[in-house]
Order: C-alpha cells, then sequence, then structure tokens
C-alpha cells in the first residue's frame, strides 16, 4: 500500500460521542487509497491567519470507499483535538496525510490468535482490528483493556466485554487491582 505523503482535504460527514471527552469522526476524503487496520493519519488545521497545527491520530475502522473514521480524546489545552471534539461542525473541511505506518497493523491473511492489550485512547487502532476482523475472518482475538469505568467499555464497543480492569475499582464487575497474571488472561478473568 502506498503512503499518501500529499495533504488532502477531508470533510467532516458524521460524528459520535463516545465518551464525554471522545468522539469518533467519520471523514469524506476523496480518492482515499485504503489502509490497513492499525494504521494511522495526520490531521490538519489552518487559521484563518495561516497558523497551521497538526497531530496524529488512529484509524478507528476497516477502510470503507471514501469515508475514514478516527477516533479523538480531547485533551485539556490541546489545539487540535479541542476542536476537532468540541468545535468541528458538519461539513468542516480539515485536511489528512496518510494513511502512516505499517509495523503494527493486522491484515485479515494473518489467521495465528491475536492478543491486544490497550489502555484509554490505545484502544481506538485495536477496535479497527477488530471491526475489520469481524467482517472478513474467525481469527481468535482477546482484548485486554484497561478503563476507568465501566461505561467506557461496556457502551462504545460493539461487542460483549467479559471482563474490565482499572486501577482504584471497588465494583464487583471488575478484576482484581494489580498486575494481569498469565492465568487469568488464559481464562479471560
Amino acid at each position: 500500500m502506498k503512503v499518501r505523503r500529499a495533504w488532502r482535504p477531508a470533510q467532516l460527514v458524521e460524528r459520535r460521542r463516545e465518551t464525554e471527552s471522545a468522539s469518533t469522526l467519520v471523514l469524506e476524503v476523496t480518492d482515499w487509497p485504503g489502509h490497513l487496520a492499525g494504521q494511522h493519519i495526520d490531521v490538519r488545521l489552518t487559521a484563518l491567519d495561516g497558523y497551521q497545527a497538526a497531530r496524529s491520530y488512529s484509524l478507528a475502522a476497516p477502510t470503507n470507499g471514501d469515508r475514514i473514521e478516527i477516533t479523538v480524546q480531547r485533551v485539556p489545552d490541546g489545539e487540535v483535538s479541542s476542536y476537532l471534539v468540541g468545535e468541528a461542525r458538519d461539513c468542516d473541511t480539515v485536511e489528512v496525510r496518510g494513511p502512516v505506518g505499517g509495523w503494527f497493523v493486522w491484515q485479515p491473511a494473518d489467521t495465528a490468535p491475536v492478543l491486544l492489550v490497550a489502555g484509554g485512547s490505545g484502544v481506538v487502532p485495536l477496535m479497527a482490528m477488530i471491526r475489520s476482523r469481524g467482517a472478513v475472518s474467525s481469527t481468535p482475538f482477546r482484548l485486554i483493556y484497561s478503563v476507568r469505568t465501566p461505561r467506557i467499555g461496556s457502551t462504545t464497543m460493539n461487542f460483549a466485554v467479559v471482563r474490565l480492569r482499572t486501577v482504584g475499582s471497588t465494583s464487583r464487575f471488575f478484576t482484581p487491582v494489580g498486575r494481569p497474571r498469565a492465568s487469568r488472561v488464559r481464562s479471560g478473568g
């Protein structure tokens, strides 16, 4: 897959609120070359005075024609994330470059079992892998995901959550606080 180094316009066509501070943005990019689950893009904003700011965001879903999805976590005082999560409106345009990266990708031809480990917004490229798998493969996947609140893991992911793990949790739905042990990973608890 050829990496596109040129900046191209991308129009916001849909926004889904994932959490209080994160949203998934669906962008329309004319002649999008496609991407692999696990790749990312660079997003650039340009102010009226010419000032530019760019940040990298993981692609959150499999290739879907000219539409791409990124999930953005608002960072306090973040120039780009604050705009994307809080201010951008449907039909607004940003610039994108990519897809970028090829070292941490999953392809449908890969049949070996996969163990995915993430915390917080680090789950975004892994969700692209899970969504890609669901469409074309029966490769066994296991996700270990650390979250601060159960709502994040149970309502925004489109699959059943067996266990969640978090620091300081007192909920009976979480595994005990501490380091994951191999036996817990194998058993799902």
